[in-house]
């Protein structure tokens, strides 16, 4: 019921049909049958939120659904599940890995595709999704890539790591990489940009808090001159 507590508060907020389903990993008739039938109850949101589970239950979920009992296979999957969750947030942990290691020790367990709805039914069981709206050409994110990679010299089998820059338009999920030696580098004292026909030509007095950095004897790196551009497009 927790989940279904959320639902109808995404729903309350203005999140579409389309979204929430997506978001909770239902179908779009079984997101709008409940909409209808909070629709239907003629209650308020908080109204909702303080009834019991047995009333919610009366009121939102079918008869065979409230008489189902799952098997004793699924119950003990479902007690493995938060465990697993909570080992997808270390590094190299992938919901496969996992899958893997339950077969290991329950060889007559679930196939992956049960195993991996498992795993989002508990990850979105007590969190609230929230949905942002991205414009275009308002925002863009970067960072460098968690993990490095390799690359091996063709003549001398020589293997050197490398980072990964990523930048990001979140509206069109239009995506710039780009390999580098390291996170090192320098920057000149000043970099002077084109005026570009129709473009933004507003000056660098209009960005204080990096001015301010700068009075204050830090020099800019490439992320700085990364984030003036974005405040300033």
């Amino acid at each position: 019921m927790t989940k279904l507590r959320n639902l109808l508060r995404c729903y309350a907020i203005g999140m579409s049909i389309k979204i929430i389903s997506s978001a909770f990993h239902l179908s779009r008739n079984t997101v709008r049958k409940y909409v209808r039938r909070y629709q239907e109850s003629v209650l308020t949101l908080d109204q909702l939120m303080t009834m019991s589970e047995e009333k919610l239950q009366e009121m939102f979920l079918d008869n065979q659904n409230r008489s189902r009992k799952p098997s004793p296979r699924m119950d003990e999957l479902e007690a493995l599940i938060p465990d697993y969750v909570k080992r997808l947030s270390r590094k190299g942990v992938t919901v496969k890995s996992l899958h893997e290691e339950y077969l290991r020790e329950h060889p007559d367990g679930y196939k992956y595709s049960t195993f991996k709805r498992a795993v989002r039914r508990q990850k979105y069981h007590v969190r609230v999704v929230g949905h942002v709206d991205h414009l275009a050409g308002d925002q863009m994110y970067i960072d460098y890539a968690g993990d490095k990679l390799e690359i091996v010299d063709a003549e001398t089998g020589e293997v050197r790591f490398v980072e990964v820059f990523v930048a990001i338009l979140p509206c069109s999920h239009y995506t710039y990489c780009e390999a580098v030696w390291s996170q090192k580098g320098g920057t000149p004292r000043l970099s002077i940009s084109g005026r570009v026909p129709g473009g933004p030509h507003r000056g660098l007095r209009e960005c204080p808090p990096l001015l301010r950095r700068c009075a204050d004897g830090h020099r800019a790196g490439p992320l700085d001159l990364w984030s003036l551009c974005l405040q300033r497009t």
